[in-house]
């Protein structure tokens, strides 16, 4: 049996929009008719006669295709979106391009906004918001969207394809050259699609980049982007065939696509096939055809917010600031207390962090989830001394709450793609890197006399540690020198790796080795580095160190 994909009737008729048969009549006479050869061209709501008219579908014959006539020969009628004929193929539909025509009232205004080059997840925040503009504003009469794209992400594209969708105001796709891959899905998503000569459409199969090479994704991926692609042409009562040919080479569209191509259409062969609507020269052709010349052109162009989200969100700056970010806070982990450092760390994460909600891609879950992290960290910082459990626990919140925002498509076709382990690898990655960095740097600047009298209040005196009589706080005191080694006393502050020791009733600057020391642990002399004590923790028994000057009653 042959059968021809129908795809939807279209607007206020029960026939199928748009399709021609060779002798240009459109009849809509019931569900089945027969051809003078005998073929059988079933739709959802209808089909079309005339005198021995045969469908421009590609139909075949009932003697050369076996084609059964609906004479109790066990005809079927297809009720599915997708026709087939005897060999259980789809079969691409010729449809008449609609009408692209406005009425204009006084005051009427179109809304004029841009999509080129790469499509990145920047955009999507824009078109939505020229979307809500335009329904907001009674005098809006359409929305025209100048697309000149080699296409680009495929979750931004689903976004800008789900508010066009749900547009009140009437969309009008004008390809300014061309609308490719991600591209053509948008182009498709509008009411109207308009076309300049020599412009192009198609060419939609997924890939991922992989070590700098475009390689082609799963089946499952390549399924979920044909299914949008045909559900979006069945929204706008467009072939659902041709736009899974655009997707899949496997479709055979013949002679447009053959099988084992992807669909690829110049101006011409989309107007003939309906993909497009109308064919111009130009802007002004477009506003001339449709109606709009006499209405005020409302262009608009992104926010500074929607820039810099379009910035921040580039794979290489969102990376430097993932790296830089896990850099402030780790270094942090060499300083008492929370300082500059730090605080750049956190900038760069909220920079991170903002772009991605911007486009919609960190959420309010993402938000809580790296607050988590920070809390964890922050208890293992000023409260717990080292680094331990609830340290790993905050580095793992904040990475897994950054991994969240790289992944936009649903899980499992993440999962599919490798997009969830690209996200992953990358924030895993930074990690990696800025902890070994934060470690060599830290290491380096700790045996750095300028950087640790930057770092703690010191005061050299002829080279050696010096000490304090009363309260380290800032109680006036006479110096006294360094303790010998061996000499015991107890820390006055947690020491990561600097900080503040009490020894015989007096306080010093002191370092560790690098392990970090707890406030009110025991701590021995090892010796000096510059004007500070270098201590460890006090090994084995020994005499109980007086307790720090903080902790003792007044009086």
């Amino acid at each position: 049996m042959a059968s021809v994909e129908g795809g939807g009737a279209a607007r206020g008729t029960a026939a199928v929009a748009g399709a021609v048969t060779e002798t240009g009549s459109e009849a809509e006479t019931g569900s089945v008719a027969e051809t003078g050869a005998g073929a059988v061209t079933e739709t959802e709501a209808g089909a079309e006669t005339g005198s021995e008219a045969e469908a421009v579908t590609e139909t075949e014959t009932g003697t050369e295709a076996g084609a059964e006539t609906g004479a109790g020969t066990g005809a079927e009628t297809e009720t599915e979106t997708e026709a087939e004929t005897g060999a259980g193929a789809a079969v691409a539909v010729k449809r008449a391009p609609k009408t692209v025509r406005f009425e204009v009232p006084a005051g009427g205004v179109v809304y004029w906004l841009t999509i080129d080059a790469t499509i990145d997840l920047g955009l999507a925040p824009y078109v939505e918001r020229v979307l809500a503009e335009a329904a907001a504003d009674p005098a809006a009469v359409a929305i025209v969207s100048e697309i000149n794209t080699p296409g680009g992400r495929v979750d931004a594209a689903v976004r800008i394809r789900d508010a066009l969708l749900e547009s009140p105001v009437p969309t009008v796709a004008f390809i300014h050259s061309e609308a490719i891959s991600a591209g053509a899905l948008i182009a498709l998503a509008h009411d109207y699609l308009v076309i300049v000569r020599g412009g192009t459409i198609g060419a939609a199969t997924p890939i991922q980049l992989s070590g700098g090479a475009a390689e082609p994704v799963g089946e499952k991926m390549t399924s979920y982007v044909r299914g949008v692609f045909r559900a979006t042409a069945e929204a706008r009562d467009r072939d659902p065939v041709l736009a899974a040919a655009m997707v899949d080479a496997s479709i055979d569209v013949p002679g447009l696509a053959p099988a084992g191509k992807l669909l690829t259409a110049t101006a011409q062969e989309a107007l003939d096939w309906g993909l497009v609507d109308v064919l111009v020269e130009g802007r002004e052709g477009l506003l001339q055809r449709a109606g709009l010349e006499n209405a005020r052109i409302e262009r608009r162009e992104t926010g500074w917010a929607e820039d810099l989200a379009r910035v921040l969100t580039d794979p290489v700056l969102s990376g430097l600031l993932m790296s830089f970010g896990f850099l402030g806070l780790l270094m942090e982990f060499y300083t008492p207390g929370f300082g500059i450092i730090g605080g750049i760390g956190l900038t760069c994460l909220a920079l991170f962090f903002f772009g991605h909600a911007v486009v919609h891609l960190a959420g309010l879950e993402e938000l809580l989830l790296f607050g988590v992290g920070l809390v964890l960290l922050g208890i293992e910082l000023f409260v717990t001394p080292g680094f331990g459990v609830l340290g790993v626990l905050g580095l793992a919140g904040i990475a897994a709450s950054l991994v969240m925002a790289l992944v936009a498509l649903p899980l499992d076709v993440s999962i599919d793609t490798g997009e969830l382990a690209i996200a992953a690898f990358r924030v895993l990655g930074s990690l990696a890197v800025t902890a070994a960095a934060a470690v060599f740097i830290g290491s380096r600047l700790t045996r750095s006399s300028a950087f640790r009298r930057r770092l703690v209040l010191t005061d050299a005196v002829s080279g050696l540690a010096v000490g304090f009589d009363g309260d380290y706080r800032g109680d006036a005191a006479e110096p006294a020198f360094a303790p010998a080694p061996g000499a015991r006393g107890v820390a006055s502050t947690a020491l990561r790796p600097s900080g503040k020791v009490r020894i015989e009733g007096r306080s010093y600057d002191a370092l560790t080795a690098g392990e970090p020391i707890a406030s009110g642990s025991p701590v021995e002399v090892r010796g000096t580095r510059g004007s500070s004590l270098l201590v460890r923790v006090a090994p084995g028994p020994g005499p109980l160190p007086p307790p720090p000057l903080e902790d003792r009653a007044d009086g």
